[in-house]
């Protein structure tokens, strides 16, 4: 049974160099270091300090005379003591009442004026983005996956990030913990200008018929006709091919968003219906494995959209929609009976409908703290002061939050944002195998952030450097 979605090439990856040149700060490679010997100390002495020394003195002709230039000595010894500490008080006491500027003095700072922003994240302070970078457009669509290597368990893993340019050109960037570096991917496809992105992955060991069991990564996005279309990649065929959802004509609304969890996808319909489609290479072999339906919900027009694993071994699915009255509401799939639990039910607080603003939403689930068995699930959304908020749900008493973080802090009006969720096809997402990881934009830059382990705070981890 041929499951592959896309046909494979024989071009290897080639993995980077270890031995870089090392980059003092972060985008700024003319920063170099320069080292200097340190001066050898003698016995009694330590290094690195500044000694002089003097040998005997044959030419002294009388004790009065060699008295007095030990008195020179202590003399000029005492006024360079005495300069030195008035200098230094000096400085001192300039730097101690010089005026601080006024709280109202100057320009205020602004969502995506980092610099002059106050700063109280315990975990990490938030910095300033560097220049915008070219290759990716304001307010650029983003999606994001994750995996681990050596079949889940590693300690090392790869995320794969993809954006795109204000020219439509699809872009990506893969990051490899092990080799602490990014690659790109780039101009791969062409894609509708602002389309909506879903990345999700599998491993080919999930279906019966593999031959290995590489990654296979699965990108979704809609063309300048809203036709769904797919790119993919794998350890193989590292630059990517159009998948086979390409053979098919499922058409979504022309606002609609996306979002994917290996094997579903879902949309907006041309009636402004919740559409799900599924790959089932064994029961669907005729249409290449591809089957749509319509969930028979209908929601908000260009409504914000999430897919995520609500239970181990996608057991359940939380499907996750903006309805009518602008709510976040869920339903809940079930993975044996296909069927959608459709007590509905909204969360404490509304994001902003489509019709203020694009709807920025992204969902995520993670292994619970105490429990691994069971999966915990959060979203972040953007509200109408251009502020992340993060709700979750953590155990049974429901839906916690909103709240928002310092790391979220200068985050664009307006940015999209992608999180990550591990793989629980199989089976069970393995306790400390998540990597809690979202991303947005700043500045025009694309900012990293990552949930601690407590759940309790996040940290910024910095900039994906794009050009």
């Amino acid at each position: 049974m041929q499951f592959k979605l896309a046909a494979l090439n024989t071009e290897k990856e080639v993995a980077p160099e270890r031995d870089q040149k090392e980059v003092l700060i972060p985008h700024h490679p003319e920063a170099v270091r320069h080292s200097h010997p340190t001066l050898e100390a003698l016995p009694g002495q330590h290094p690195g300090e500044v000694y002089a020394y003097y040998g005997p003195d044959d030419v002294i002709k009388s004790q009065k005379r060699s008295c007095w230039k030990r008195k020179r000595v202590w003399v000029l010894a005492l006024v360079l003591t005495v300069v030195i500490a008035s200098t230094a008080l000096c400085v001192s006491l300039g730097i101690l009442l010089k005026k601080p500027k006024s709280a109202t003095s100057g320009s205020k700072a602004t969502p995506t004026n980092l610099a002059t922003a106050t700063v109280t994240a315990s975990a990490s302070s938030v910095p300033s983005p560097t220049a915008k970078p070219t290759s990716i457009a304001s307010l650029s669509p983003l999606a994001v996956t994750a995996w681990r290597d050596n079949n889940s368990t590693g300690t090392t893993f790869k995320i794969r990030v993809v954006f795109q340019n204000d020219k439509g050109m699809l872009q990506g960037t893969l990051f490899d913990s092990g080799y602490k570096s990014w690659a790109r991917n780039k101009d791969f496809t062409k894609a509708k200008q602002g389309t909506s992105l879903a990345l999700t992955r599998f491993r080919h060991n999930i279906y019966p018929d593999a031959i290995n069991n590489d990654e296979q990564v699965e990108l979704f996005y809609l063309d300048d006709a809203d036709r769904i279309c797919e790119w993919n990649w794998d350890s193989i065929n590292i630059a990517g091919s159009a998948g086979s959802i390409d053979n098919q004509t499922f058409v979504a609304s022309s606002t609609s968003r996306l979002s994917a969890y290996w094997p579903l996808i879902i949309l907006q319909d041309v009636d402004g219906s919740l559409h799900e489609i599924y790959y089932d290479a064994f029961s669907y072999s005729d249409t290449g494995g591809w089957y749509h339906r319509s969930a028979n919900l209908t929601i908000y027009d260009g409504a914000a959209l999430g897919l995520v694993p609500v239970a181990q071994n996608i057991s359940k699915i939380g499907v996750f929609y903006q309805g009518e009255d602008g709510k976040l509401r869920e339903v809940q799939r079930d993975k044996l009976t296909w069927e959608y639990a459709y007590e509905t039910h909204a969360l404490s607080q509304s994001i902003p409908p489509p019709s203020l603003t694009p709807p920025q939403f992204a969902a995520f689930s993670l292994t619970n703290v105490t429990n691994p068995t069971e999966l915990d699930t959060y979203i972040l959304w953007q509200d109408t002061s251009a502020t992340i908020q993060m709700q979750w749900r953590d155990d049974s008493s429901g839906w916690k939050g909103p709240k928002t973080f310092d790391a979220f802090r200068g985050a664009d009006n307006g940015t999209a944002i992608a999180c990550i969720t591990m793989e629980t096809f199989n089976e069970p997402l393995p306790k400390g195998m998540d990597i809690p990881r979202c991303y947005f934009q700043s500045g025009g830059n694309l900012r990293e952030v990552e949930l601690n382990g407590n759940r309790d705070g996040w940290s910024v981890l910095g900039y994906v450097p794009l050009d």
